[in-house]
């Protein structure tokens, strides 16, 4: 989380999810401006892919959708908060307007934490045909072993930026912020 903290302290946020867009903003009495690391994210995801759809799993991340051609957002319904040592609400369902069989897809999001709705996305995909699942989002936790999972429902590849450095980390945030000042 270093260069993270780093880029927040000089007011550069990189798909900040509160924001939902670029630009400058004033958040909380602070001056931020707002990137997104979803044009590189998505460049680096269509290796190898066949004229991929680009997915969104909920309505939340519809933004970095932004001039992107067949490109669709899923809807998502959140049911009652969950019980245990980590607070969060299940996903009680998750809708696709489009038609993954025989499709590569990029499923791309601003952060996976925990990733239940990467991981229910990537299963709906795949229980629906898709042929390649490409899972890529800008800040990747992966917390509890969610990578893993998301390999084993079908995602072909993981890729994130390296905002928290891990295996999947295939695009540098340094590298990104001074190609967009």
């Amino acid at each position: 989380l270093g260069m993270y903290f780093l880029l927040f302290i000089i007011g550069l946020e990189i798909d900040l999810g509160r924001i939902k867009k670029q630009g400058k903003f004033k958040y909380s009495g602070l001056n931020i401006r707002n990137l997104s690391a979803a044009k590189a994210l998505l460049k680096i995801s269509r290796k190898g892919l066949n004229s991929p759809l680009i997915i969104t799993p909920d309505s939340g991340a519809s933004y970095l959708l932004k001039g992107e051609p067949s490109s669709h957002s899923m809807k998502k319904q959140r049911g009652a908060y969950a019980k245990g040592k980590t607070t969060y609400r299940k996903i009680s369902s998750l809708e696709a307007d489009f038609e993954p069989r025989a499709r590569d897809l990029i499923l791309i999001d601003d952060i996976v934490a925990g990733g239940s709705t990467m991981l229910k996305a990537t299963h709906l995909c795949k229980r629906r045909g898709a042929r390649k699942i490409v899972c890529a989002c800008t800040h990747g936790q992966f917390l509890n072993g969610s990578d893993k999972k998301l390999k084993r429902a079908g995602a072909t590849k993981l890729i994130t930026t390296d905002s928290i450095k891990s295996k999947h980390s295939k695009l540098s945030v340094l590298g990104l912020t001074r190609s967009m000042l």
